[in-house]
């Protein structure tokens, strides 16, 4: 009779002990692999998860950035280009500029393809005596926004002001009772109020909008502008001299003076809303990877309990039935069995019984996942782990060998005739 076939014998003798056992590996094997598909499962949500937070906080910060756009827009134009010979202490001074620049200028600029502005809007600014109401006031000549070529065209930031017409301010609206549709005479010239504008605490509040060509006809300045108002881009805020560069090198005899408040508090917005959108996703990011650090937690601690009875359980029975079996292991060391020979009967045993648990615990653990897998409209091959699944079979075996082993040495250290004699 060969080992392999005595312990094929010890294998199916008291069958019902070694159920247990197999039992014991094979519930241990198919928790691992249980375990590594939820952890899996919970991987997969939190893509989903972070994957839809990103759309959300990408849609909500698309939303934020055109609020703060129009905010930003309603602060009104933050680039003013000039002649180059004006004296700037002149320009604050006196509220407008003095000296002036060809009006063909702002086609110049609109058909250059200009990147760091956009809302170009040309001036006529001059302050004058308003003969009617014998009151000074600032006047503008303006016309629509001029649109860059080839660019998108976008609501303009000022009203278009027709010939004919006139915009008035706060302070000037009440003071003569310009409500709209009235008709009021400026330097000799009748227009119509087409509209008063709301008080703005600024100089807008006592100024008043013309037509560009009839301002040049009033001040005797045809072909002339004084100013060109304009946006300046969000690509061009980190790099305030991008602009005055580009502006430079299309128009050399102009200067550029930047509106720092509002260039800032425009500038800072949008990296409000980027930071928003950063900390958004970020902050599901470490929410997930808390839970899943107490999930990894708990599912180990569950391993851990499940792994340590599976060992102490075959352990026991290894021993129980090593015990129980003394006078036969003696009889066997008498008639010639080694020491060795003895071991590789527990061990093959246990080696059996563990190998056995682990396929069970392999085939069932596999079940439920795919059973899993199915109610859930998961991809099962998505769930199964392989290495945890491969570590799991080989360790079942393992585990099961270590515990016969264990076993056997309650027997082999004692000598075999004291065995017989005490029995």
């Amino acid at each position: 009779m060969t080992l392999f076939s005595i312990i094929w014998k010890e294998f199916t003798y008291r069958f019902r002990i070694t159920l247990v056992a197999i039992a014991t590996v094979a519930i241990a094997v198919a928790g691992v692999i249980c375990a590594s598909a939820i952890l899996r499962q919970f991987d997969r949500v939190t893509e989903r998860i972070i994957s839809q937070k990103e759309k959300d906080v990408a849609d909500q910060t698309a939303q934020l950035q055109e609020e703060y756009r129009k905010i930003g827009t309603s602060m009104g134009f933050n680039i003013l280009i000039l002649p180059k010979d004006q004296n700037l202490a002149d320009l604050y001074a006196d509220d407008f500029a003095t000296q002036t620049m060809p009006d063909w200028y702002i086609d110049t600029l609109a058909h250059s393809k200009i990147a760091t502005i956009q809302h170009l809007l040309p001036l006529l600014q001059q302050k004058v005596m308003w003969p009617e109401r014998k009151r000074t006031v600032l006047a503008v000549g303006t016309m629509g926004e001029v649109t860059l070529v080839g660019g998108e065209a976008k609501k303009p930031m000022r009203d278009n002001v027709a010939a004919g017409s006139m915009y008035l301010g706060y302070e000037l609206a009440n003071g003569i009772g310009g409500k709209k549709g009235a008709v009021v005479r400026f330097m000799g010239k009748s227009f119509t109020v087409a509209g008063a504008y709301p008080r703005r605490g600024t100089k807008d509040d006592i100024t008043l909008w013309i037509n560009l060509a009839e301002a040049q006809a009033l001040f005797g300045k045809q072909g002339r502008i004084n100013g060109i108002l304009a946006l300046e881009c969000q690509c061009a805020m980190a790099k305030p001299d991008s602009v005055r560069s580009e502006i430079g090198a299309i128009l050399p005899n102009t200067q550029v003076v930047e509106f720092a408040s509002q260039a800032l508090a425009r500038a800072e917005s949008r990296s409000k809303a980027a930071a928003y959108a950063k900390t958004a996703v970020e902050s599901e990011k470490i929410a997930r990877a808390l839970v899943r650090h107490e999930k990894e937690k708990y599912v180990g601690l569950f391993l851990f309990v499940l792994t340590g009875l599976c060992v102490v359980s075959v352990g026991s029975l290894s021993y129980v039935n090593v015990r129980q079996r003394r006078l036969e292991f003696g009889i066997l060391r008498a008639i010639g069995f080694t020491a060795q020979d003895v071991t590789m009967l527990v061990t093959g045993r246990s080696l059996l019984i563990g190998a056995t648990g682990a396929i069970a615990g392999a085939v069932m653990g596999l079940i439920l996942v795919d059973s899993y897998a199915e109610k859930h409209g998961v991809p099962f091959a998505f769930l199964v782990n392989v290495a945890a699944t491969t570590a799991a079979i080989v360790l079942g075996p393992a585990c099961a060998l270590v515990s016969g082993w264990l076993g056997a040495l309650s027997v082999l250290g004692e000598d075999p005739a004291e065995i017989i004699k005490g029995e």
